[in-house]
């Protein structure tokens, strides 16, 4: 009815007799110059579904919903997304107990630096994915008596909170989840956090789950379940505040992208892993341990990286990382390895009996063991005699034939 009127900046909805309406999903979205609504006496205990109704209103600093009865409501997706001048919301009056879609609900509300949500009643809702997106000034956020029993998405939920300094996420019930995608992505405030309670079974999808998550020093992550995981590209991106990080319970045997996976985790010193954390399914590892300068000691000697076509930069600049077991490394299907090891310089020896490189172009060889000053390197000069000449001369190279 509203809808894009972007010049309109008051309105006065009082007298309006909307007991009959059963349709105003979207009624006020995109008023991006409106400053003023009232909504007393606005009948709305026929609706069911009030999706978009204030999105994009950019201009209010408050809404008044005491009118609102949502007893029937089913949708709420984006009901207050961009809602970037809103300070406080008070949201008491909404009846959440047969809704099923939240998503975007408070996405974009960029001024909130608080939100109480302890009479929500979220039971039914299935669907989650960027509720709190990019609420930037967030502060505080109280989940204890969220019910998520009924979701089956949580991607991008908390991503850009960063001004959120912890999460209590106890209570968060995840059988259900397909994709935790972008989860926590950015949430550059938060130090700690304990998701010991989090049952993982069925997520296939974790990129970017912590990506950015720059102040993160502590994550649990031992009742993590990866075993119908398809996807880790990005997952601990910059988290370069994690030292050390037990992933000894993750199964990766499905698993065909962990691009960048643990890339810019620069204090990271200990990483725990275990035989189930393989490349039997994998086809892409680019740049998964670029600037992990601080990691002294990594065993992938599960990994066979068969597969596995995109190798380049993968421990790139990792420069403090004394011992590499990679000897069952493959690289029959591998299409780029160009900066594999480059800046490695404290390694001093590299077993990459099983390398092939003769159907990789010249091109995807460059500097491949530059600045790796100390490296005795034990190759195939049958096998990878087109990778020679991009060997530098202070590498000592070991034949194997």
């Amino acid at each position: 009815m509203f809808a894009y009127c972007y010049s309109l900046e008051e309105l006065d909805t009082s007298n309006f007799n909307t007991k009959n309406v059963r349709e105003i999903n979207g009624m006020f979205s995109f008023c991006m110059a409106l400053t003023s609504l009232n909504l007393k006496g606005f009948k709305t205990d026929k609706i069911s579904d009030f999706s978009n109704l204030f999105s994009t209103c950019q201009k209010l600093t408050s809404i008044d919903l005491s009118s609102f009865d949502t007893s029937k409501a089913t949708s709420m997706e984006s009901m207050f997304l961009n809602c970037d001048s809103i300070t406080s919301l008070d949201i008491s009056y909404l009846d959440t107990s047969n809704v099923v879609n939240m998503n975007y609900l408070f996405m974009h509300c960029v001024s909130l630096t608080s939100l109480d949500l302890s009479h929500f009643n979220t039971s039914k809702v299935q669907k989650m994915y960027s509720m709190f997106g990019f609420m930037l000034e967030l502060q505080n956020l109280d989940l204890s008596k969220f019910d998520t029993s009924s979701s089956l998405d949580m991607g991008s939920m908390f991503q850009y909170c960063s001004s959120l300094k912890s999460l209590d996420l106890s209570k968060f019930k995840t059988e259900k989840i397909p994709q935790m995608f972008q989860m926590f992505q950015y949430c550059t405030s938060l130090k700690t956090l304990d998701l010991s309670s989090f049952n993982t079974g069925n997520v296939i999808d974790f990129s970017y789950m912590f990506n950015g998550c720059t102040n993160l020093e502590y994550l649990d992550l031992s009742s993590f379940n990866t075993q119908k995981a398809n996807r880790m590209f990005c997952m601990f991106r910059d988290c370069n505040s994690l030292t050390s990080l037990d992933i000894s319970k993750f199964d990766s045997s499905y698993v065909s992208n962990m691009d960048e996976m643990f890339a810019g985790c620069t204090a990271l010193k200990i990483l725990k892993t275990s035989e189930k954390f393989n490349s039997n399914s994998l086809e892409e590892m680019e740049k998964m341990f670029k600037e992990c300068k601080s990691l002294i000691s990594l065993d992938l000697s599960g990994f066979t990286t068969i597969n596995v076509k995109y190798m380049d930069y993968a421990f790139n600049n990792c420069s403090s990382l004394e011992y590499l077991d990679v000897s069952n490394f493959r690289t029959n299907a591998a299409f780029n390895i160009k900066f594999m090891f480059n800046g490695c310089s404290s390694l001093t020896s590299l077993n990459l009996a099983y390398f092939d490189t003769s159907k990789i172009d010249d091109v995807r060889l460059e500097s491949v063991f530059d600045s790796c000053e100390k490296l005795k390197l034990t190759i195939s000069k049958k096998k990878c005699s087109n990778l020679l000449p991009f060997i530098p001369s202070y590498v000592e190279v070991i034949d194997i034939n």
